[in-house]
């Protein structure tokens, strides 16, 4: 975990394919994005965050990844979410545990096949497909 998360590498660590068009989505619904992830070193993963100029309207939010998916699911429901997009079990549990409906997006932590053998629903292919999908059961 200690290399994963060392500040050196997480600057080569580029933002999702089209999370751009996803961020401006969920804007265009009206809504507020927010990053909500588990990592151990907060202040790394804000300077990452930082340093790709991103800048969530509902902000960043760094929870313990012993306990991830409980800490996000508080998270979530202290924000009013109305959907979660995430890429591993946990967020999909995180989710759950807020009553509110999960995305799941392969090629992050889990790959497709891992993610449809561990989580309930559809797995997309982006995050921007993801979004989408979100938003159409937020629609109806």
């Amino acid at each position: 975990m200690e290399v994963v998360e060392d500040r050196d590498l997480l600057a080569l660590d580029p933002p999702v394919p089209e999370l751009d068009a996803a961020l401006t989505a969920i804007a265009a619904a009206g809504l507020d994005a927010a990053i909500v992830t588990a990592r151990r070193d907060a202040a790394a993963v804000r300077a990452q965050i930082d340093a790709l100029g991103l800048r969530p309207a509902a902000g960043v939010h760094v929870v313990s990844p012993a306990s991830a998916a409980a800490e996000k699911a508080v998270v979530l429901a202290e924000l009013g979410a109305v959907g979660f997009v995430g890429d591993t079990e946990s967020d999909a549990a995180a989710a759950a545990a807020a009553g509110i409906p999960f995305a799941a997006v392969a090629g992050g932590q889990r790959d497709e096949q891992w993610l449809a053998r561990h989580v309930a629903g559809a797995v997309h292919p982006s995050v921007l497909h993801a979004v989408r999908a979100l938003l159409e059961t937020k629609e109806r």
